[in-house]
C-alpha cells in the first residue's frame, strides 16, 4: 500500500449543505429541516468520476474509513480508502492508493481485528473469482478456488464471530453465498451449497443461537410472502424451508430487510408519485420454528415522493432514514425502531435534485452518517454527511 501521490492536489470542501430559510419552494418540511454538515469525495486533477464508494465501518474501532472507485480521464480505475475520524470526518491526509486489475471492484468492506478488509471481485473471461485484501498493506488475505459465472455487481458481507457469509450478485441475474472461515491463520472461502434466482434474497443471521436464514422475497400482488430457509452451518445445504405472508393490502413500492436482534422490515406501500404512500414497518421473530409478525406499524406520507429506506448500519438503536422530496428538493427522514413502534427522530438537510442516499451508518462517537450520491454536470459525486440527532 502506498500513500497516494493525489492528496496534495485534492480538493475537499466542507459545506453545510441545507438552509432552510432559502429552500426556494413553500413546502413546510423543508423548511422545518435540521442543517447538515457534509463533506464532498475529494477529487484530484486526473480523476473524471466516481463509481462507486463503500464504507468500512464497526464499532468501537478506530480503523473505520471509506473506500471508492475512482474513474480516471484516461478510463482506468484507481481504488482510494480514506479513513474516518471519530465523528466521521474524512482524515484525507491519510489517504491510500489500493492497487487492483483493472478487471477488479471493491463489493464491500469489514473490520476484523482492528483491520480494514475489502472483498474483490475480479472477472477473468466469462467468470468472477473472489478475494479478500487488507486496505493497510494490499495483501491479499484469502482468494476463492471457486469461481461464479458472470460479471459480479453487487455484494455484502455479514460477520458473525469469526465467520463471514457472503452474498454476491451476477451480471447473470442469479445471487451465489459463500463463507469466509478467519478463524485460523490462513483463511478459506467456501461457496455455499445453494443460490437464489429471487431478487432481494438475502443471508441473516440469529447471532444469539448461531443460526444463518436466507430469507427470499417473493411479492405476489399486493403482498409479500417471505420464504425463510434455514442453513446448516456444517454442510451449509437448506435444512427447513418455512413461510410467512406480510400483507399491507396495497401496491408495494420498495422493500428493505435489516436484521438486529430480530429481522425488520420496512415498505413503502401505495403510489408516491401521486402522493398516496404510507410507511410500513415491522418485526419478524422466531424465524426457525413458528416466524411471526410481532408488531407492525403503518405511517401516511401524503404529497409527498419518497425513495427506498435505507437502514443506519451499527447503530445502536435500529434506525432507518428515506429521502422524500418535493419541487426537486428533498430532505432526509430519520426514525429510530422502539420496543413496537418506529419514532420519528427529525427531518434533515435540503438535498438538490437527483441526490440519493447509497449508505447510512454510526462511528463509534453514535454519530449517524449519510452517503449521498448527486449529480453535478453529468457528473457522479459524493458527500458524507453527518446528521446531528442531540
Amino acid at each position: 500500500m502506498r500513500k497516494a501521490q493525489l492528496i496534495s492536489i485534492l480538493s475537499l470542501t466542507a459545506c453545510v449543505t441545507s438552509n432552510p430559510s432559502n429552500t426556494g419552494t413553500n413546502w413546510k418540511g423543508l423548511e422545518d429541516s435540521k442543517s447538515i454538515k457534509c463533506e464532498s469525495w475529494p477529487m484530484a486533477e486526473k480523476d473524471f468520476n466516481i463509481d462507486a464508494v463503500e464504507p468500512i465501518i464497526a464499532k468501537d474501532r478506530a480503523k473505520n474509513g471509506i473506500v471508492a472507485s475512482v474513474r480516471q480521464r484516461n478510463s482506468s480505475l484507481q481504488t482510494v480508502f480514506i479513513p474516518l475520524d471519530a465523528n466521521a470526518n474524512l482524515e484525507t491526509g491519510s489517504a491510500s492508493i489500493l492497487p487492483l486489475n483493472q478487471n477488479s471492484r471493491v463489493l464491500s468492506g469489514w473490520i476484523f481485528k482492528d483491520e480494514p478488509l475489502v472483498l474483490v471481485a475480479t472477472k477473468q473471461g466469462s467468470r468472477s473469482y473472489l478475494e479478500v485484501r487488507s486496505v493497510i498493506d494490499n495483501k491479499v488475505k484469502a482468494k476463492s478456488a471457486f469461481v461464479i459465472d458472470g460479471e459480479l455487481t453487487d455484494g455484502s458481507v455479514l460477520i458473525d464471530d469469526r465467520n463471514a457469509w457472503i452474498t454476491v450478485k451476477s451480471s447473470e441475474y442469479s445471487t451465489s453465498f459463500a463463507s469466509l472461515d478467519m478463524s485460523s491463520e490462513k483463511w478459506e472461502f467456501k461457496k455455499l451449497n445453494f443460490e437464489s434466482e429471487i431478487r432481494g434474497a438475502k443471508l441473516v443471521s440469529d447471532r444469539v443461537n448461531k443460526k444463518l436464514f436466507l430469507i427470499e422475497p417473493v411479492q405476489n400482488d399486493k403482498a409479500i410472502e417471505l420464504k425463510i430457509n434455514s442453513i446448516g452451518l456444517k454442510d451449509s445445504k437448506i435444512i427447513n424451508k418455512m413461510t410467512i405472508k406480510v400483507n399491507p393490502g396495497e401496491n408495494i413500492e420498495s422493500l428493505a430487510f435489516f436484521d438486529h436482534s430480530n429481522l425488520v422490515f420496512s415498505m413503502i406501500v401505495g403510489d408516491s408519485m401521486v402522493g398516496q404512500a404510507r410507511l410500513y414497518v415491522g418485526e419478524i421473530v422466531d424465524l426457525e420454528a413458528h416466524p411471526s409478525v410481532k408488531w407492525e406499524q403503518k405511517k401516511d406520507l401524503p404529497d409527498l415522493h419518497v425513495s427506498d429506506v435505507v437502514f443506519v448500519e451499527n447503530s445502536k438503536k435500529m434506525s432507518f432514514l428515506y429521502l422524500k422530496w418535493l419541487n426537486e428538493q428533498s430532505t432526509i427522514d430519520l426514525y429510530e425502531i422502539g420496543a413496537k413502534s418506529a419514532n420519528l427522530l427529525g427531518q434533515f438537510g435540503v438535498l438538490s435534485r437527483g441526490s440519493l442516499v447509497t449508505h447510512a451508518f454510526q462511528v463509534e462517537s453514535g454519530v449517524t452518517s449519510v452517503i449521498v450520491r448527486q449529480k453535478e454536470k453529468d457528473i457522479w459525486t459524493y458527500k458524507i454527511c453527518s446528521l446531528d440527532t442531540k
